[in-house]
């Protein structure tokens, strides 16, 4: 009943913004942002019986980074408000001794992928409603064992956020922009937020450097009964500095 009343109100939250508007340009816009987003992450985690320390740097996350891919869209007309935005990366870090484990090392496969549609009230305010996706995979190994310690958590948590613009000078603009989401459906809590300040370079181009706090608590296959074998808990804080470039047209 709780993930039923949970993407009710998600619902109701993306009629009310779907909403037409009467003062707003009546032709599509588009802005698409890549950027790189410099996190850290702050947590634990348990694979089966297997605590995971969770904490990294941002340096030890760009030491072991395999691969990143981020960007974020937008699209809006009459009023309407369209939002997508997607983090790919694999990551891998060095596990410090922690008895009664070895060391070792930790691997981080993750997809999030979030997308909304809303409404943009006077050039400057937003409301969203919409969903964003998880698939984490991770494993650790520790030196001296013949095997991986695993698991995989793949889900979707509703999110209804909002989004204010304050311009600063002729060129310059500041926005905040948050949500907040799972509400049991996938995460039992989930947060972002995002402040960013952008800087035109030209009538089409605009630099972007801000700040994002990502929250996720996810966790399956809670058992006692069986020691938590297929137990897959991820209680983890992203945050850091991000850099990009916005392209509008």
């Amino acid at each position: 009943m709780k993930r039923v009343f949970a993407i009710l109100v998600a619902f109701a939250a993306a009629t009310l913004c779907l909403a037409p508007s009467a003062t707003a340009q009546d032709t599509w816009q588009f802005r698409m942002t890549p950027y790189v987003w410099a996190m850290s992450t702050a947590g634990d985690g348990q694979l089966g019986p297997v605590p995971v320390n969770l904490d990294a740097s941002t340096k030890e996350i760009v030491k072991g980074l395999d691969f990143s891919l981020e960007g974020y869209i937008e699209a809006t007309k009459g009023g309407l408000l369209l939002l997508a935005d997607a983090h790919i990366s694999k990551v891998h870090i060095n596990i410090a001794p922690a008895a009664p484990l070895t060391a070792g090392k930790f691997t981080n496969r993750m997809v999030i992928v979030s997308a909304a549609a809303g409404r943009r009230f006077k050039g400057r305010y937003d409301l969203y409603a919409g969903v964003r996706y998880y698939n984490l995979n991770l494993q650790a190994l520790f030196d001296g064992f013949p095997f991986f310690f695993g698991g995989q958590n793949a889900g979707v948590d509703p999110i209804v956020g909002a989004r204010v613009l304050v311009p600063l000078k002729p060129k310059m603009a500041f926005a905040l922009r948050g949500d907040v989401g799972g509400f049991g459906v996938g995460s039992s809590v989930a947060w972002m937020i995002q402040p960013t300040v952008t800087y035109q370079v030209s009538p089409k181009l605009n630099a972007l450097i801000g700040f994002r706090i990502l929250k996720a608590n996810r966790e399956t296959g809670r058992s006692v009964t069986d020691f938590n074998k297929n137990l897959f808990d991820y209680d983890v804080s992203h945050r850091g500095p991000g850099f990009g470039m916005t392209l509008s047209f």
